[in-house]
């Protein structure tokens, strides 16, 4: 069994000292420790390595109560947090409604308690994320759906203001997707939207983001895309890779092949003139639809 990561922030020695000594005493060596007595140092190794719990006091000398949860959860997102008070005190029970996994009582710590909190905590921490992330899925395509594009940009836009780091968004739309489901029925049209979707989510990077935003509507968040010619290039081989024709299976049993074609629209943050999310993927909605216009006349 692989062991599990665990960073300890505690800026007092003596505490320092007495979880380690309580995790030495860990027969069954289930757990690789590392210990942190600052935030910034904590963050550092957190970048370099996630580790797979972090073990905080809520008082430290530079961060006090609440406050040190919110800012360990900001630097370990992937993480779970256990948190060590010295009482059962109402901070501990807040920090559980905040999102913490469990705290641990420094008086009260006994190896034991340690394993089995930790390992308690690592659980919860894996079907919590596995409900989140489920719930950020289209249930027909399996695509990010459009809450979970919004924090997405959201967070791409952070990037760019913390490391200046532009990228693309890409707004796609089947064309006549109507007329599919009018001519071969909703079920082929369904068939149309998950074959698409899978198409879109293979011939990507891996570090680019697809989701499903409306019934026939697409959108892509393209990571570190500076210039047009870029842009145009990847709605090229879009376009190259689904305008096709698409075989399923009719309502009868037999095969139909259905011509199918997307029209693209792109805009750049850190480049075209916009301000906000909003007219970022209004800008790359108002293209696409041009485009749309053009390839139905």
């Amino acid at each position: 069994m692989t062991r599990l990561l665990v960073y300890l922030l505690e800026d007092c020695d003596e505490d320092q000292y007495l979880f380690q000594k309580m995790m030495t005493s860990d027969t069954q060596n289930l757990f690789s420790v590392s210990v942190f007595s600052e935030l910034n140092t904590l963050d550092k190794a957190v970048q370099a390595c996630i580790p797979d719990i972090v073990v905080t006091d809520l008082n430290l000398i530079e961060s006090s109560g609440l406050d040190t949860l919110l800012r360990v959860q900001k630097l370990a997102p992937k993480s779970a947090i256990v948190v060590l008070t010295g009482k059962d005190d109402e901070d501990a029970i807040k920090a559980i409604q905040l999102g913490a996994q469990d705290y641990l009582i420094k008086s009260e710590l006994i190896p034991s308690l340690i394993r089995r909190t930790l390992l308690f905590a690592k659980e919860r921490f894996q079907m919590n994320a596995a409900l989140k992330e489920h719930s950020l899925r289209d249930q027909l395509t399996t695509l990010y759906n459009r809450s979970a594009f919004d924090n997405f940009l959201h967070n791409k836009i952070q990037t760019f203001k913390r490391y200046g780091e532009s990228f693309g968004l890409v707004f796609a739309d089947i064309n006549e997707f109507k007329s599919i489901n009018d001519n071969f029925g909703h079920m082929a049209g369904d068939k149309i939207l998950k074959l698409v979707a899978d198409r879109l989510a293979f011939f990507n990077r891996a570090s680019d983001f697809v989701a499903r935003v409306g019934g026939d509507e697409f959108v892509m968040i393209l990571h570190k895309v500076s210039t047009a010619n870029e842009l145009n290039q990847f709605i090229e081989s879009k376009q190259k890779h689904l305008n096709n024709s698409y075989a399923i299976k009719g309502a009868k049993g037999d095969v139909v092949n259905i011509d199918v074609s997307l029209s693209f629209g792109g805009a750049i943050w850190g480049v075209d003139d916009v301000q906000s999310a909003q007219e970022l993927y209004a800008l790359a909605d108002e293209r696409m639809y041009v485009k749309k216009r053009r390839n139905l006349d």
